[in-house]
């Protein structure tokens, strides 16, 4: 729970002081929250363990996912 507040606490401080809310934040946010909720669900037994699975296992692609193959890692 401390996970969710803090990630509503620091968007609502960046907007409180006019600071630009970039996407990684709300990606940070979200991501969090999402794994938090998840982990939740299975620790009381609301989801099964290969919902749980196949749950963490397309956060891993997306978070992957945003990786590029050959731009980043290409030496210039």
């Amino acid at each position: 729970m401390l996970i969710l507040v803090f990630s509503s606490v620091l968007i609502w401080y960046l907007n409180k002081q006019n600071a630009p809310v970039r996407t990684t934040v709300v990606q940070l946010a979200s991501s969090t929250n999402f794994l938090l909720i998840v982990f939740l669900l299975a620790f009381l037994e609301k989801i099964e363990g290969q919902t749980v699975a196949t749950l963490l296992g397309a956060y891993v692609g997306y978070v992957f996912g945003k990786i590029s193959a050959k731009g980043e890692w290409e030496q210039h």
